[in-house]
């Protein structure tokens, strides 16, 4: 197992934006014009063969979370160009790669102490990364399959009820609340 070294990255990016790239397919949509320069950017598995795509010069960050050889063949993975690749130690995910700088491994357990450990929500861990960063601010895009949901859970007062799957958006939702973070959902 890969030493935890995500702690390097502590204030890389203080004062800045954090945007975390989820797998929707609203992400074709996005152009250069939607990210704030120098801000970074933490893209979600493949997600980030669609950000290295556009010409920005922001700080990438592809994080490979649940990345495995198997998933790589199937075209769920992907090898990123120029970003700074984050990996999880207690996944297979740490053993991909393994010849590419700059890489940085991060521990889920210990990232964010909860019940699911490694296998906590990888938006969850994109939330603490940003805050490692120093980010003031984090922008979530590419939920797509969740937008309506999200509206749902901040607003208790619907009585909305997820269905099991929802979960781990549940779990994130928390998240946000608990940590008192500035998050803007954009679809």
């Amino acid at each position: 197992m890969q030493e935890d070294n995500i702690r390097l990255l502590t204030n890389k990016h203080a004062g800045k934006t954090c945007y975390i790239i989820g797998s929707g397919t609203s992400i074709l949509k996005l152009t250069e014009k939607d990210f704030e320069p120098e801000c970074p950017i933490i893209a979600i598995n493949m997600t980030i063969s669609v950000i290295e795509k556009l010409k920005i010069d922001n700080p990438i960050y592809s994080m490979q979370k649940d990345a495995t050889k198997k998933n790589i063949r199937r075209g769920y993975s992907y090898r990123p160009e120029r970003a700074t690749l984050l990996v999880e130690c207690n996944s297979s995910s740490v053993d991909l790669f393994p010849d590419y700088s700059p890489r940085y491994v991060f521990n889920a357990i210990t990232l964010r102490p909860s019940r699911w450990g490694a296998s906590e929500f990888s938006a969850n861990c994109a939330l603490k990364i940003s805050e490692i960063f120093g980010c003031t601010k984090i922008k979530i895009i590419g939920f797509d399959s969740y937008w309506e949901n999200i509206k749902n859970f901040y607003d208790e007062a619907s009585g909305f009820q997820a269905p099991k799957y929802m979960n781990q958006l549940k779990r994130m939702v928390r998240r946000i609340k608990e940590d008192n973070l500035n998050v803007e959902w954009v679809k």
